[in-house]
Protein backbone atom coordinates (compact mmCIF):
# COMPACT_ATOMS: atom_id res chain seq x y z
CA UNK A 1 0.00 0.00 0.00
CA UNK A 2 1.56 3.26 -0.75
CA UNK A 3 2.16 5.95 2.14
CA UNK A 4 3.13 9.72 2.06
CA UNK A 5 6.59 10.20 2.77
CA UNK A 6 7.76 13.61 5.94
CA UNK A 7 10.59 14.46 5.87
CA UNK A 8 11.96 16.87 8.68
CA UNK A 9 14.57 19.53 8.15
CA UNK A 10 15.70 20.53 11.93
CA UNK A 11 17.52 23.32 11.14
CA UNK A 12 14.52 25.17 10.09
CA UNK A 13 11.92 23.33 12.20
CA UNK A 14 10.00 22.74 8.56
CA UNK A 15 8.75 19.70 7.07
CA UNK A 16 8.24 18.42 3.43
CA UNK A 17 4.85 16.22 2.74
CA UNK A 18 5.29 14.32 -0.61
CA UNK A 19 1.99 12.40 -1.26
CA UNK A 20 2.19 8.71 -2.47
CA UNK A 21 2.76 8.69 -5.83
CA UNK A 22 3.26 12.17 -6.40
CA UNK A 23 5.99 14.32 -7.08
CA UNK A 24 7.25 17.78 -5.80
CA UNK A 25 9.99 20.11 -7.22
CA UNK A 26 11.80 21.69 -5.19
CA UNK A 27 14.22 24.63 -5.96
CA UNK A 28 18.28 24.41 -5.15
CA UNK A 29 20.88 27.02 -5.35
CA UNK A 30 24.78 26.84 -4.23
CA UNK A 31 26.45 29.99 -2.47
CA UNK A 32 30.07 29.73 -2.24
CA UNK A 33 32.48 31.69 -0.50
CA UNK A 34 34.66 31.94 -3.39
CA UNK A 35 34.05 32.92 -6.92
CA UNK A 36 33.44 29.81 -8.82
CA UNK A 37 36.32 29.33 -10.95
CA UNK A 38 36.42 28.67 -14.65
CA UNK A 39 36.49 25.20 -16.12
CA UNK A 40 34.32 22.06 -15.27
CA UNK A 41 32.92 21.35 -12.02
CA UNK A 42 30.50 18.44 -10.52
CA UNK A 43 27.45 19.52 -8.97
CA UNK A 44 25.62 17.10 -6.05
CA UNK A 45 21.85 18.07 -5.00
CA UNK A 46 22.34 16.77 -0.73
CA UNK A 47 19.17 16.83 1.35
CA UNK A 48 19.59 19.01 4.37
CA UNK A 49 19.99 16.07 7.69
CA UNK A 50 22.15 14.52 9.44
CA UNK A 51 25.32 14.33 7.44
CA UNK A 52 23.96 15.53 4.38
CA UNK A 53 23.21 12.56 2.36
CA UNK A 54 23.48 13.08 -1.55
CA UNK A 55 20.12 12.64 -4.01
CA UNK A 56 19.63 12.40 -7.31
CA UNK A 57 22.77 12.08 -9.53
CA UNK A 58 25.41 14.27 -9.96
CA UNK A 59 25.37 16.93 -12.71
CA UNK A 60 28.52 17.99 -14.36
CA UNK A 61 28.90 21.64 -15.83
CA UNK A 62 31.10 23.67 -17.94
CA UNK A 63 31.42 27.19 -16.24
CA UNK A 64 32.82 29.56 -19.23
CA UNK A 65 32.55 32.83 -18.41
CA UNK A 66 33.12 35.84 -20.52
CA UNK A 67 36.76 37.73 -20.06
CA UNK A 68 37.04 40.30 -18.92
CA UNK A 69 38.08 43.46 -21.11
CA UNK A 70 38.61 46.52 -19.98
CA UNK A 71 42.51 48.06 -19.49
CA UNK A 72 41.49 49.14 -16.24
CA UNK A 73 40.61 45.76 -14.96
CA UNK A 74 44.59 45.37 -14.79
CA UNK A 75 47.67 46.30 -12.25
CA UNK A 76 50.31 47.56 -14.05
CA UNK A 77 53.84 48.29 -13.40
CA UNK A 78 56.13 50.21 -15.85
CA UNK A 79 60.17 49.68 -15.21
CA UNK A 80 63.43 51.25 -17.04
CA UNK A 81 65.48 48.54 -17.78
CA UNK A 82 68.40 50.39 -20.54
CA UNK A 83 68.76 53.93 -21.46
CA UNK A 84 71.22 54.64 -24.19
CA UNK A 85 71.29 58.39 -26.62
CA UNK A 86 69.64 56.13 -29.02
CA UNK A 87 66.90 54.68 -27.02
CA UNK A 88 65.58 53.55 -23.88
CA UNK A 89 64.10 49.92 -23.11
CA UNK A 90 62.00 49.01 -19.89
CA UNK A 91 59.12 46.39 -18.86
CA UNK A 92 55.59 46.74 -18.31
CA UNK A 93 53.77 43.55 -15.67
CA UNK A 94 49.96 43.32 -16.20
CA UNK A 95 49.10 41.65 -13.29
CA UNK A 96 45.04 40.42 -12.94
CA UNK A 97 44.04 40.90 -9.11
CA UNK A 98 40.34 39.55 -10.88
CA UNK A 99 38.51 36.31 -10.25
CA UNK A 100 37.98 36.35 -14.00
CA UNK A 101 40.86 36.03 -17.06
CA UNK A 102 41.24 39.12 -18.65
CA UNK A 103 41.89 38.96 -22.56
CA UNK A 104 42.00 42.04 -25.18
CA UNK A 105 43.47 42.31 -28.54
CA UNK A 106 45.95 44.51 -30.20
CA UNK A 107 45.74 45.82 -33.44
CA UNK A 108 49.24 46.97 -34.57
CA UNK A 109 51.68 43.90 -33.38
CA UNK A 110 52.58 45.14 -30.17
CA UNK A 111 51.30 45.31 -26.72
CA UNK A 112 52.17 49.06 -25.44
CA UNK A 113 55.14 51.25 -26.43
CA UNK A 114 57.32 53.74 -24.55
CA UNK A 115 56.61 57.23 -24.77
CA UNK A 116 59.25 60.00 -24.02
CA UNK A 117 58.59 63.67 -22.95
CA UNK A 118 55.18 62.61 -24.41
CA UNK A 119 56.76 61.59 -27.79
CA UNK A 120 56.10 58.39 -29.45
CA UNK A 121 58.96 56.21 -30.38
CA UNK A 122 60.19 56.33 -34.20
CA UNK A 123 59.60 53.23 -35.58
CA UNK A 124 56.69 51.31 -38.07
CA UNK A 125 54.51 48.49 -36.62
CA UNK A 126 52.64 46.29 -39.06
CA UNK A 127 49.11 46.15 -38.71
CA UNK A 128 49.12 42.42 -37.42
CA UNK A 129 46.35 41.65 -34.47
CA UNK A 130 47.74 40.10 -31.22
CA UNK A 131 45.94 38.69 -28.43
CA UNK A 132 47.16 39.26 -24.47
CA UNK A 133 45.25 36.86 -22.44
CA UNK A 134 45.72 36.71 -18.41
CA UNK A 135 44.30 34.64 -16.17
CA UNK A 136 43.42 35.20 -12.28
CA UNK A 137 46.66 36.19 -10.01
CA UNK A 138 48.84 35.99 -12.85
CA UNK A 139 50.51 38.43 -14.65
CA UNK A 140 51.85 39.11 -18.44
CA UNK A 141 55.19 41.11 -19.03
CA UNK A 142 55.81 43.02 -22.06
CA UNK A 143 59.88 44.33 -23.35
CA UNK A 144 58.84 47.69 -24.34
CA UNK A 145 61.19 50.61 -26.27
CA UNK A 146 61.39 54.33 -26.69
CA UNK A 147 64.09 55.16 -29.90
CA UNK A 148 64.83 58.62 -31.35
CA UNK A 149 66.87 59.25 -34.43
CA UNK A 150 68.13 62.40 -33.30
CA UNK A 151 68.97 60.90 -29.53
CA UNK A 152 68.07 62.66 -26.39
CA UNK A 153 69.26 65.91 -25.20
CA UNK A 154 71.40 65.84 -21.74
CA UNK A 155 69.05 66.19 -18.56
CA UNK A 156 66.17 64.93 -17.18
CA UNK A 157 63.03 63.09 -19.48
CA UNK A 158 59.68 61.56 -18.53
CA UNK A 159 59.27 57.73 -20.39
CA UNK A 160 55.93 56.94 -19.60
CA UNK A 161 54.27 53.09 -21.02
CA UNK A 162 51.02 53.38 -22.82
CA UNK A 163 49.13 50.73 -24.32
CA UNK A 164 48.92 50.58 -28.72
CA UNK A 165 45.27 50.92 -29.29
CA UNK A 166 43.48 53.25 -31.12
CA UNK A 167 44.20 55.70 -28.05
CA UNK A 168 47.54 55.60 -26.25
CA UNK A 169 46.48 54.64 -22.54
CA UNK A 170 49.26 55.80 -20.21
CA UNK A 171 49.34 53.09 -17.18
CA UNK A 172 51.12 52.97 -14.23
CA UNK A 173 53.50 55.36 -12.95
CA UNK A 174 56.26 57.60 -14.97
CA UNK A 175 59.52 57.23 -14.88
CA UNK A 176 62.15 59.94 -15.04
CA UNK A 177 66.05 59.03 -16.43
CA UNK A 178 69.08 61.41 -16.99
CA UNK A 179 70.84 61.96 -19.75
CA UNK A 180 74.26 62.83 -19.10
CA UNK A 181 76.13 65.75 -21.01
CA UNK A 182 79.39 64.43 -23.10
CA UNK A 183 82.19 64.56 -21.16
CA UNK A 184 84.74 66.14 -23.65
CA UNK A 185 83.66 69.15 -23.62
CA UNK A 186 85.60 71.33 -26.21
CA UNK A 187 87.44 69.29 -27.87
CA UNK A 188 86.44 67.51 -30.96
CA UNK A 189 85.38 64.19 -31.31
CA UNK A 190 83.70 62.28 -34.32
CA UNK A 191 80.07 61.33 -33.45
CA UNK A 192 79.61 57.70 -34.62
CA UNK A 193 76.66 57.11 -36.98
CA UNK A 194 73.74 55.55 -35.69
CA UNK A 195 73.50 51.66 -35.70
CA UNK A 196 70.68 50.40 -37.74
CA UNK A 197 69.50 46.85 -39.02
CA UNK A 198 68.23 45.11 -41.66
CA UNK A 199 66.15 41.62 -41.52
CA UNK A 200 65.02 39.52 -44.00
CA UNK A 201 62.94 37.83 -45.32
CA UNK A 202 60.39 39.21 -42.92
CA UNK A 203 58.08 37.64 -42.61
CA UNK A 204 60.75 34.46 -42.28
CA UNK A 205 59.86 30.94 -41.97
CA UNK A 206 63.08 29.05 -40.47
CA UNK A 207 65.76 31.16 -41.21
CA UNK A 208 66.09 35.52 -40.57
CA UNK A 209 69.17 37.05 -42.02
CA UNK A 210 70.48 39.91 -39.78
CA UNK A 211 72.49 42.37 -41.12
CA UNK A 212 73.89 45.93 -39.21
CA UNK A 213 75.50 48.80 -40.36
CA UNK A 214 78.40 48.23 -38.23
CA UNK A 215 80.93 45.25 -38.87
CA UNK A 216 82.58 45.59 -35.87
CA UNK A 217 81.91 43.14 -33.06
CA UNK A 218 78.51 43.89 -31.62
CA UNK A 219 76.28 41.59 -29.58
CA UNK A 220 72.69 39.98 -31.60
CA UNK A 221 69.95 39.17 -29.03
CA UNK A 222 66.67 38.05 -30.36
CA UNK A 223 63.34 38.30 -28.00
CA UNK A 224 60.10 36.87 -28.28
CA UNK A 225 56.68 38.86 -27.83
CA UNK A 226 56.91 38.67 -23.77
CA UNK A 227 60.36 40.03 -23.64
CA UNK A 228 61.70 36.56 -23.17
CA UNK A 229 65.51 36.17 -24.44
CA UNK A 230 64.95 33.19 -26.74
CA UNK A 231 68.84 33.80 -28.39
CA UNK A 232 72.15 35.80 -28.43
CA UNK A 233 75.36 35.38 -30.19
CA UNK A 234 78.31 38.25 -30.84
CA UNK A 235 79.91 38.11 -34.25
CA UNK A 236 81.71 41.41 -37.11
CA UNK A 237 79.32 40.13 -39.83
CA UNK A 238 75.96 39.15 -40.68
CA UNK A 239 73.97 36.65 -39.19
CA UNK A 240 71.40 33.97 -40.16
CA UNK A 241 69.29 32.80 -37.17
CA UNK A 242 68.02 29.24 -37.89
CA UNK A 243 64.29 29.74 -36.05
CA UNK A 244 65.87 28.20 -32.74
CA UNK A 245 66.52 28.92 -29.02
CA UNK A 246 69.37 28.85 -26.85
CA UNK A 247 68.26 24.76 -26.90
CA UNK A 248 67.91 24.03 -29.87
CA UNK A 249 64.34 23.60 -30.04
CA UNK A 250 62.16 25.43 -32.94
CA UNK A 251 60.48 29.10 -31.89
CA UNK A 252 56.89 29.49 -32.10
CA UNK A 253 55.40 31.28 -35.52
CA UNK A 254 55.33 34.88 -33.62
CA UNK A 255 56.30 38.27 -33.37
CA UNK A 256 60.09 38.79 -32.44
CA UNK A 257 62.63 41.49 -31.51
CA UNK A 258 66.50 41.41 -32.69
CA UNK A 259 68.67 43.74 -30.93
CA UNK A 260 72.05 44.52 -31.92
CA UNK A 261 73.91 46.06 -29.10
CA UNK A 262 77.81 47.49 -29.62
CA UNK A 263 79.26 49.97 -26.54
CA UNK A 264 76.62 52.28 -25.96
CA UNK A 265 75.15 51.79 -29.29
CA UNK A 266 72.23 50.30 -29.74
CA UNK A 267 69.60 49.09 -32.81
CA UNK A 268 66.18 47.14 -32.56
CA UNK A 269 64.53 45.60 -35.26
CA UNK A 270 60.76 43.77 -35.59
CA UNK A 271 60.08 40.63 -37.52
CA UNK A 272 57.59 38.02 -37.66
CA UNK A 273 57.96 34.36 -37.68
CA UNK A 274 55.67 32.00 -39.76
Amino acid sequence: MATSLVLYTPAFLSAVLVPAEATISETVSYVGFTPLLPGSHVAQARAVLLGDPPVGNPQTFIYDPEPLSNVYDLEYDFSITSVSQEGISGTLQMYNPNQLPWQLSFPNAIVARIFVDGVAPSAMYPPMSITVQINPGESHIEEIFHSRETGYSPGAHVAEARLFLNENIPVGAAQTFYVEPSSSEGTFTPELPMLSLKVGPNPCRDHLTISSSSKQLQIISIYDIRGRKVFETSGTGDFTWNGRDYNQRACPAGLYYVIASQGDRTAIKRFVKL
